[in-house]
């Protein structure tokens, strides 16, 4: 709070607004001068001005969320998943490509990416399973339901039966041989 208080004041860099950046902190700042309000320092007063202008340029009135670098960071990291080679990366980015995707559905980009990683995953399976081995990779390790969870939720975001079953099917395989093995790990014989 002290970087917003200093920042407010000028007595350091600018704050980027259109970033929405600090978001949180101005927010936390925000909350601490109205608990303060009965000082009635003018000081306390500026702050609380600033503080809750920089919320309300952050606040994006089309979606009714604030804008923050998180949002930003998310966006920009996208093209880096696409180089990922571990199934497991694919499955933890395309769980966050979806909940991307609710707040930000217009996204090409992310929307693109969620297509080329769950066709990927769709490729392993089919690659990989067999009647008594429903996995994608000839080893279950660790993270195991992730992968089928991933698959899950991408196939009812893009409404693909197909990648859904997927899903399913080698979540209750998983559930079948764990519960057999009492193990997370399995290797296919």
């Amino acid at each position: 709070m002290l970087w917003a208080a200093g920042t407010a004041l000028g007595r350091s860099s600018n704050p980027r607004r259109s970033e929405g950046y600090c978001t949180d902190d101005n927010a936390r700042a925000f909350i601490l001068t109205l608990l303060l309000h009965e000082t009635t320092s003018l000081v306390t007063q500026q702050l609380a001005s600033i503080y809750l202008a920089f919320l309300w340029h952050a606040f994006d009135q089309e979606t009714c969320r604030f804008r923050n670098l998180c949002a930003l960071l998310f966006q920009r990291g996208l093209a880096a998943v696409e180089n990922f080679r571990s199934p497991r990366a694919w499955a933890f980015a395309l769980l966050a490509i979806q909940e991307y995707l609710r707040a930000f559905s217009g996204d090409r980009g992310a929307n693109r990416l969620r297509e080329v990683l769950t066709a990927r995953l769709v490729e392993l399976f089919r690659t990989n399973s067999s009647d008594d081995w429903v996995w994608f990779e000839p080893v279950a390790a660790y993270d195991n339901a992730k992968l089928s969870q991933a698959m899950i939720l991408s196939g009812y975001w893009t409404s693909r039966g197909d990648v859904v079953e997927i899903g399913l099917r080698s979540l209750r395989w998983l559930v079948e041989r764990q519960k057999a093995r009492r193990s997370f790990r399995a290797n296919r014989q």
